[in-house]
């Protein structure tokens, strides 16, 4: 049987470091949770966000990651990872949640997560960023473009359609608890 659950990669900027969220149970994830009845992705993953963060988050186009895991009890896992991002809260634990939220720098947020789907997952995020503050720099100073900036988060790259993101491969079928 596929279990199918949402969750995202979420970050903060504060006093312009970035810093992403985790949460911690019986080992350190990216928030994620099950998919309800007639719920989309997008819902799921700003919904399970929040029950797990407590956090309000708006959603960065473009990113959608996914893996596929095998579990303990005989069920393969499909998690669908979007990129989501948040000002002027403060992430911590649900009291009606298990987890522990933990919100650090990008090196400790590697170091931390306890599988590599995750840390794939993150680093993805993290170059998926970079890559959009680069292009942003670029097109704020072009000499011929007048500082236009172009978007393509209405097109769907082949990547994409076929259920990785442009910021990386899904990474396949891995073991994650």
């Amino acid at each position: 049987m596929l279990e199918r659950s949402c969750g995202a990669v979420v970050y903060t900027e504060q006093k312009g470091v970035r810093q992403y969220v985790l949460v911690k149970g019986g080992y350190i994830g990216l928030p994620k949770g099950h998919m309800e009845e007639g719920e989309s992705e997008r819902d799921t993953a700003v919904r399970e966000v929040f029950e797990e963060t407590c956090v309000k988050t708006r959603l960065i186009p473009g990113f959608r990651r996914w893996v596929l895991y095998h579990m303990p009890n005989g069920n393969d896992k499909r998690v669908v990872y979007f990129l989501a991002t948040f000002e002027n809260q403060e992430a911590h634990r649900n009291p009606d949640e298990f987890l522990k939220v933990l919100v650090m720098e990008y090196p400790e947020a590697i170091r931390a997560l306890t599988f590599e789907n995750d840390r794939a997952t993150l680093r993805a995020a993290e170059g998926f960023l970079q890559r959009s503050k680069s292009k942003s720099r670029a097109t704020s100073v072009a000499p011929n473009g007048g500082g236009r900036k172009r978007s393509n988060t209405g097109r769907k790259s082949k990547a994409a359609s076929q259920g990785g993101s442009k910021a990386g491969k899904p990474d396949g079928p891995k073991r994650q608890g």
